[in-house]
């Protein structure tokens, strides 16, 4: 394996509908030292760049019904606010 691999763990603790915005810097590398250690989907030096995106759900119950919908995964870019000067 060639690529990073970045994780982000939410507590899912609300029903209904909610916008979840996760800023690529709250994603953790877990394999350093495999790949460049940079979040950077594109496909070059024996990497596949962006290959995939799971979801795995876990629950503190050993048995019932999961009912999750997603709905308009995006990535975006946000603009960074200037550094203030003291």
């Amino acid at each position: 394996m060639y690529d990073d691999q970045l994780e982000y763990e939410i507590v899912v603790d609300w029903s209904g509908w909610k916008t979840v915005e996760i800023p690529f810097s709250k994603f953790v590398d877990v394999n350093p030292g495999i790949g460049d250690d940079r979040w950077n989907p594109r496909a070059a030096k024996g990497s596949g760049g962006l290959l995939h995106i799971q979801i795995i759900t876990l629950s503190d119950v050993p048995e019932g019904k999961l009912n999750i919908g997603i709905d308009n995964l995006s990535l975006v870019k946000f603009k960074t606010a200037a550094p203030v000067k003291k």
